[in-house]
């Protein structure tokens, strides 16, 4: 078969305008692109924070503030790594704002990222004195009223409630005695496990930046100066769980906020980039239609035509996506725009008239052709091919499933070394246009054919049976 190609020939340019245009949007979308990708990165780097904590405001917290009196001397801070401001005596009784956590990922008690509710004695609590001042200070009392799952002893798997807390003399981590209803005997830290279902919703207070000079405020955040710093990441009361099924901390630590972002980005960048390459086939398609059977145009007006059709068109999608997303869609708007220019150069070289313009191109045989000729004798190696009874095959009846079951033979020949001969002809093509009936282009196609085959014979030959693992139903 001929190759129909080559009629058209110019140089395929998109233009002064469209370069230009072209060269200011890339330059437009990767500025525009810089600035949105770190306002959704930052914004959505909390993606777990923001469907596990709702923001509230302080007079909402104050509302929800308990009051709660110190068995336990505490010292109230400015937060859970500074020094003490002021020494809560025990007997104090202060209002308990909320769970205090340096981010809402983060609880103060260094080590633990588990959710607020989960009990542990040197958790941080945002609280109010008497005197107005507020801090975090530590708070073992706030296992009082709660229930606990009793771990040894006589009471084992028993579920009490913690009516008192005292600290004891001893030199461990926690030196806390808990006292719980209904006994006399008081159990310390680890003979024993805080349940945390049942506690209801409850405030959160963050201050992640506290004591950061205002300049300073956006570099602690890890914010650039030109955006504002998102309420997640900044000082502020929130409300714990947001949803009552769902909240992060049922998901492992290192996947917050991280892998699922950028999977859920990645994802999203996936879809937009199928409905652009989509929409860009479809522009293709519509600009070669408008101008591609237009007798009144040559070929280069053609391919300037449906250019300056698909460009701008194709342009203004890809500036959008490109803001919103990176300028990585720019490399992809490369892939489609030579895909564009690749399909108009076929359709113009291989469809289109370059004498009637019409797309009637075509070839056939002129009935003419030379002989065979030998060209070389081609030597092959021993090989073993396996067939199988596709169509055939022995019926096996399962009387357990009610089904027929098929049992396919299979063929493994084995053929020895051997060779033959290779020849080939030249066969002469036109190709001309059905509707003007001109001869474009006069061409030689090579055909070939082997023969005088020699060795190659069988060698062996072995049957095997095998079950198929799949059923019908049984013949009537």
């Amino acid at each position: 078969m001929p190759n129909i190609s080559n009629f058209n020939q110019f140089e395929y340019s998109g233009g002064f305008f469209n370069k230009i245009l072209g060269g200011i949007l890339i330059i437009l979308a990767i500025g525009v692109a810089a600035y949105t990708t770190t306002y959704i990165w930052i914004e959505k780097r909390t993606i777990c924070e923001k469907l596990t904590f709702k923001p509230i405001t302080e007079e909402v917290a104050l509302d929800r503030a308990y009051p709660l009196k110190t068995s336990i001397a505490t010292e109230l801070r400015e937060n859970s790594w500074t020094k003490s401001e002021h020494t809560v005596p025990a007997g104090t009784t202060v209002q308990v704002l909320g769970a205090y956590m340096t981010r809402l990922n983060y609880r103060a008690d260094i080590y633990s990222s588990s959710a607020p509710w989960v009990y542990s004695p040197d958790q941080y609590f945002w609280i109010k004195l008497p005197n107005g001042a507020t801090g975090a200070a530590r708070l073992p009392e706030a296992l009082v009223g709660r229930k606990i799952v009793i771990k040894s002893g006589e009471r084992a798997g028993q579920t009490v409630t913690v009516t008192g807390v005292r600290k004891n003399k001893t030199k461990d981590k926690f030196p806390y005695d808990y006292s719980v209803e209904g006994s006399k005997k008081t159990y310390k830290w680890g003979e024993f496990t805080p349940l945390n279902k049942d506690v209801p919703e409850m405030v959160v207070y963050t201050c992640p930046l506290s004591g950061s000079f205002e300049k300073e405020r956006h570099k602690a955040a890890h914010v650039p100066s030109f955006l504002k710093i998102p309420v997640h990441d900044d000082n502020g009361y929130f409300l714990f769980p947001r949803f009552k099924k769902w909240n992060m901390y049922k998901i492992l630590p290192w996947w917050r906020g991280r892998i699922m972002l950028t999977v859920y980005w990645l994802i999203l960048m996936i879809i937009v980039i199928k409905l652009l390459g989509a929409k860009s086939i479809k522009l293709s398609a519509k600009a070669q239609r408008k101008t591609m059977e237009n007798p009144d145009y040559s070929s280069e007006q053609v391919y300037l035509s449906a250019v300056n059709y698909y460009w701008p068109r194709y342009h203004i999608r890809a500036f959008i996506v490109g803001c919103v997303f990176s300028p990585l869609v720019w490399l992809f708007t490369r892939i489609n725009r030579s895909a564009m220019v690749s399909s108009l150069k076929n359709e113009l070289n291989g469809e289109r008239c370059p004498k009637c313009a019409q797309l009637a191109l075509a070839w056939k045989w002129t009935g003419k052709e030379t002989g065979w000729q030998y060209v070389r004798t081609v030597q092959t190696d021993s090989y073993t091919y396996t067939s199988s009874d596709d169509k055939g095959g022995e019926e096996i009846y399962d009387p357990s499933t009610g089904q027929y079951r098929k049992r396919k033979t299979y063929t493994t020949t084995t053929y020895g070394a051997g060779s033959h001969d290779l020849y080939e002809r030249k066969k002469e093509y036109v190709v001309y246009c059905k509707h003007c009936h001109a001869i474009l282009k006069t061409d030689w196609e090579v055909e070939s054919k082997t023969g005088n085959y020699e060795g190659g014979d069988v060698i062996s030959e072995r049957t095997t049976k095998e079950a198929v693992k799949w059923g019908y139903a049984p013949k009537n």
